[in-house]
């Protein structure tokens, strides 16, 4: 052992290490012993890890069982343990500030140091070498003549921000920051991959080129998946990886091999391809899905996806998306050409050649207060999604495919909108909507800012159209419609409560073309719409365990008057009756949108009332109220009057949510007369964590004619039965039709490293659910994915987030 550092120093010198700016320190091993290369790099561990035998050539890896509490939260969802990391010098690499790696100083400890000439030098025992962020470890190290090449030999770890080396035996060149190790584990810090290598060697460029290697996710002993090739090459800067002659082994058992992959070792966005998908439906036949993605630019990007089906052929789906600083959007295309499942049973012959989607999403911002939206839709044929299922690249409803264009202004008092819009309709059961060609509105809000009054003005001109050459009687009338609503309010607050009393007046004048017969082709309606809304607010406290609760309690009235106007002879563009609810019982039209204005002379009568904890936190919010009618009703949207237009009040009508836990919750929307149910809307909702979800629904509604009614049950949850295993289920029910809409049961196994899921699902393909003759399908997904790496089966992800979509 050295005992005099000074010597050392002085045999430094006189090997010309001080011309290369070298801080050199030897340490005895007294010194060394002081656990200064215990520290983490990326972990701090607690005083166990100072009690860990390591193997000197394997990562430094904790298990669960000795993980300090603030390290566990760090452990990764069904892994056992975390790396640990030696100490790396990174804070006195802050503290220097160079512009290459090799300018920064060394420091260096060893037990024994001989110098051998002009030949260089040579260490031995317990060798540590820092350098800026990286750092070495080795029992035996020899310096060239030149003194900047090292030859480390036993136990050798290499570490920096990026990546841990370990080896058997290293050349290191410090000027060029190049290595190259023989019988070499590599493990890269960020995706936690590691591997072997018999050759490792890492260049000036920051790329590592391995020969016989492997790669993998797995914790340190698990070899639930590998890959191995013969060449492997990893471009740390680009987070990019590539591999030649390449087979996968699972359990050990070789499954797949490829000439060539390529593939991401980090989260940056590559081009590449990704990893395929597999299936089989009865449509379709068996899938192929082998999605390749082009990183064009920083801010726009393009994944091409052939679907190959043995039934039908080749289908190409193509995303595109873009981000700027004021806009973004997506394009999407889909082309199958020549589908070979598409045969006509009655002529033998292809319906639709070629088949074909096109998607455009775009919105822009211009300044702070103009904003534009462009979305586009359209199939080739209305059996589109029938035959090749809602693949969800087209977003809204995909029987009326929305074609619009949208130009707006928008500012504190005024809003400014200029829009057309049209629909593709691809469910030949359904009436195309009407379209606006244009419709330009001006809404105006709190326009007496500087006066007690509150006003409000609302004005709107639309062209309305669609194809009417097989419509009949008034479904075959377009034309103009003018809306001017102006509103006056004054309102009355006070602090046990509210007095606000309003007018408004709706005026209507159309300009029709295609008018039903001895109807008015410009017709116009004008009602005056009176309206007095009023609240009390009482507040009393409970004591409820010993803690103090408030209770409010807040009884509210409301009066409507609207005077009956003939409005049988106007066309219908956009206006349906009200689903009745709790909160129908306060608003001044039971009509939707604007070519039915509501004749009534009412008054509503409701309370309500809400319970909060100690905490502040709501328990409890419920209501209950009814409409007293003090004349009949007349307008409509067309044919009879029904019972409930005829009734002196209207079903009873409440809301409940019930807070039991922050994991339990209930909601529930109700209206019943005095014998019938006439509406409901249920949820029961639980959420423990991410693996523990559960909801029940229930929808019911029933009309006038009590044959007719929608009824329907709905579950869906996500149960983790123990550590690994994992039950998803879904189901929507039918009672009225007694039939399943969509039922999904599946049972999913994870790992730390690797998932598998095996699904079953029955869906009623058709859009239009109303129909009775409706066809359903059945199918099974299998789903496997090798974590940090890729999958197959995505499509599986797809439909469990659209069944579930308040499920993660």
């Amino acid at each position: 052992m050295i005992r005099d550092c000074n010597l050392f120093l002085r045999r430094c010198r006189l090997l010309g290490l001080w011309s290369l700016s070298l801080s050199f320190n030897l340490l005895a091993q007294d010194a060394a012993d002081t656990g200064d290369w215990n520290e983490s790099a990326l972990v701090q561990p607690d005083a166990v890890l100072n009690e860990l035998v390591v193997d000197p050539y394997s990562f430094r890896w904790l298990p669960m069982s000795q993980l300090s509490a603030p390290q566990k939260q760090q452990v990764a969802p069904y892994c056992h343990g975390i790396y640990i990391y030696p100490a790396s010098t990174a804070p006195l690499a802050e503290s220097y500030e160079p512009q290459n790696l090799a300018e920064q100083p060394i420091q260096i400890s060893a037990d024994q140091i001989e110098h051998q000439g002009d030949s260089g030098s040579s260490m031995s025992g317990n060798i540590e070498i820092k350098q800026g962020s990286r750092s070495f470890t080795a029992d035996s190290l020899a310096i060239g003549s030149d003194q900047r090449r090292l030859e480390l030999k036993d136990h050798i770890a290499i570490s920096d921000t990026e990546m841990v080396l370990l080896a058997k035996q290293a050349v290191v060149d410090l000027d060029d920051n190049e290595s190259e190790l023989t019988d070499a584990k590599y493990l890269l810090l960020e995706s936690k991959m590691r591997g072997t290598a018999q050759l490792l060697q890492r260049d000036a460029e920051n790329k590592v080129r391995i020969k016989q290697g492997s790669f993998s996710s797995c914790e340190p002993g698990d070899e639930s998946w590998v890959f191995y090739a013969d060449r492997i090459e990893l471009n740390l800067d680009s987070g990019f990886g590539s591999a030649s002659s390449m087979h996968l082994e699972l359990g050990g058992i070789p499954v797949f091999y490829a000439p060539y992959i390529y593939f991401p070792i980090d989260d940056q966005r590559h081009t590449g391809f990704l990893m395929p998908s597999i299936g089989s439906s009865s449509d379709a036949g068996f899938e192929l899905v082998t999605p390749y993605y082009l990183n064009l630019a920083d801010n726009y990007d393009m994944t091409l996806t052939p679907r190959l089906m043995s039934e039908r052929g080749l289908l190409l789906e193509t995303e595109f998306r873009y981000l700027g600083e004021r806009q973004q959007g997506w394009v999407d295309l889909s082309w199958l050409p020549g589908d070979r499942g598409d045969i006509n049973p009655a002529l033998g012959l292809q319906q639709y050649p070629d088949r074909w989607l096109v998607g455009w999403h775009h919105s822009h911002q211009f300044g702070d207060n103009w904003t534009s939206q462009i979305n586009f839709n359209r199939v080739s044929d209305i059996d589109y999604f029938r035959d090749l299922d809602f693949s969800g690249l087209i977003s809204g409803n995909p029987n009326h495919l929305d074609q619009s264009i949208r130009l707006g202004y928008d500012s504190a008092s005024w809003s400014l909108a200029l829009q057309y819009q049209d629909y593709q309709t691809v469910d030949q059961d359904l009436t195309s909507p009407y379209g606006m060609r244009p419709r330009l509105s001006l809404v105006g809000r709190d326009l007496f800012q500087q006066t007690p009054f509150e006003f409000d003005l609302t004005t709107e001109y639309t062209d309305f159209y669609r194809d009417n050459l097989l419509l009949t009687g008034a479904g075959r009338v377009n034309g103009k419609r003018l809306v001017l609503t102006p509103e006056l309010r004054y309102p009355f607050e006070f602090s046990w409560g509210y007095i606000r009393p309003a007018i408004k007046y709706w005026y209507r004048s159309y300009d029709l073309i295609d008018q039903t017969a001895g109807f008015d082709p410009e017709p116009e309606v004008a009602v005056p719409v009176v309206s007095l809304d009023a609240g009390l607010a009482f507040e009393r406290h409970l004591e409820v365990k010993g803690d103090d609760w408030l209770q409010t309690l807040e009884p509210r009235i409301y009066f409507l008057n609207a005077e009956h106007e003939s409005q049988s002879t106007l066309p219908n563009f956009d206006s349906e009756l009200n689903r009745f609810s709790y909160a129908q019982l306060f608003r001044d039209n039971r009509f939707s949108g604007s070519d039915r204005i509501g004749d009534t002379q009412q008054l509503s009568l409701a309370i309500s009332s809400q319970l909060v904890n100690a905490s502040g936190q709501r328990v409890l919010d419920a209501g209950l109220g009814r409409i007293f009618y003090f004349k009949d009703r007349e307008v409509r949207l067309s044919g009879l009057p029904s019972n409930s237009d005829m009734a002196d009040h209207s079903p009873v009508a409440g809301y409940l949510r019930y807070w039991y836990s922050n994991s339990l919750n209930l909601s529930v929307g109700a209206a019943a007369d005095r014998r019938y149910l006439t509406d409901a809307d249920m949820q029961l909702q639980y959420r423990k964590d991410h693996r523990h979800l559960m909801r029940i629904g229930y929808r019911f509604s029933r009309s006038d004619d009590l044959n007719e009614r929608i009824e329907q049950p709905g579950f869906s949850g996500i149960w983790g039965v123990d550590d690994r295993w994992t039950l998803v289920a879904h189901w929507d029910y039918d009672v009225a039709q007694n039939r399943t809409l969509d039922a999904l049961a599946g049972l999913q196994y994870d790992e730390c490293c690797w998932m598998t899921s095996v699904y079953a699902r029955k869906w009623i393909a058709d859009g239009n659910l109303s129909s009775v003759a409706v066809q359903s399908k059945n199918a099974v997904f299998v789903q496997f994915q090798l974590k940090g790496f890729g999958g197959i089966g995505d499509k599986l992800d797809q439909i469990v987030r659209s069944n579930m979509p308040n499920f993660e």
